[in-house]
C-alpha cells in the first residue's frame, strides 16, 4: 500500500498528482525535516533534508539510530513525549536539539508528530516534522539574559537612590537641629 493510498484526496487535485512520487517531491520540497513512522514508532522514511542535515542514512536513521544525532540531555524528554503520544494515540510536541552534519552545531527544533489514520480511525502510521527554530530560541534567551540584567540594573539604581535620599534627610535633619 502506498502512501497515495492511505490519503483522503481532495477531487479538487489532478489524479496524477496522487502518486507516491508527488507526495516524495512534496516532502522534499518542504524546509523541514520530515519523517513517517509505522505503529511500534519505529522511524520507516524521511525526507531528503533529514539526510542532508543529520548525514545519517536511511538505515542508520530507523529504530533508534536518530538518537545519535539528539542532543543527550534532550532524549528523555523526546522519548517520554513521543511514547506518551504513542500510548494516547494523540500529537507529540517537544523541543530538542538536533546535531548538524555540516558543522556539529546543535540546534534547537520543534517537533511535532501525529497519527495519520483510516476512516475508522484505527491508526495507520505516524507522520512528523522537526522545525528549526534555534534563531527564535536564541532570541528568546537573549531577551531573557537583557531582561535580568534590565531587572538587576534598576535594583542597583533604586538601591542606591534609597541610600541617597536616606543621605538627603539625614543631613536636612542635622540642619534643622
Amino acid at each position: 500500500m502506498s502512501l497515495a493510498d492511505n490519503c483522503i484526496v481532495s477531487s479538487t487535485i489532478p489524479p496524477n498528482l496522487t502518486s507516491e512520487a508527488t507526495f516524495r517531491q512534496l516532502a522534499d520540497d518542504m524546509p523541514h525535516m520530515m519523517w513517517a513512522a509505522g505503529l511500534d514508532g519505529n522511524p520507516t522514511s524521511f525526507n531528503q533534508r533529514w539526510f542532508d542535515y543529520t548525514g545519517l542514512s536511511l538505515e542508520e536513521s530507523r529504530d533508534l539510530g536518530w538518537h545519535h544525532v539528539l542532543h543527550a540531555e534532550d532524549l528523555k524528554a523526546v522519548t517520554e513525549a513521543w511514547d506518551q503520544a504513542r500510548a494516547a494515540g494523540g500529537i507529540c510536541e517537544a523541543r530538542c536539539r538536533f546535531r548538524r552534519a555540516a558543522d556539529g552545531a546543535y540546534r534547537w527544533h520543534l517537533v511535532r508528530a501525529k497519527a495519520f489514520r483510516d476512516p475508522d480511525g484505527s491508526v495507520l502510521f505516524w507522520s512528523g516534522i522537526f522545525i528549526d527554530v534555534d534563531d527564535s530560541e536564541r532570541v528568546v534567551r537573549e531577551t531573557m539574559s537583557l531582561n535580568e540584567t534590565l531587572e538587576r540594573n534598576v535594583q542597583e539604581r533604586s538601591a542606591r537612590l534609597r541610600e541617597t535620599e536616606e543621605q538627603y534627610l539625614r543631613t536636612v535633619a542635622v540642619v534643622k537641629d
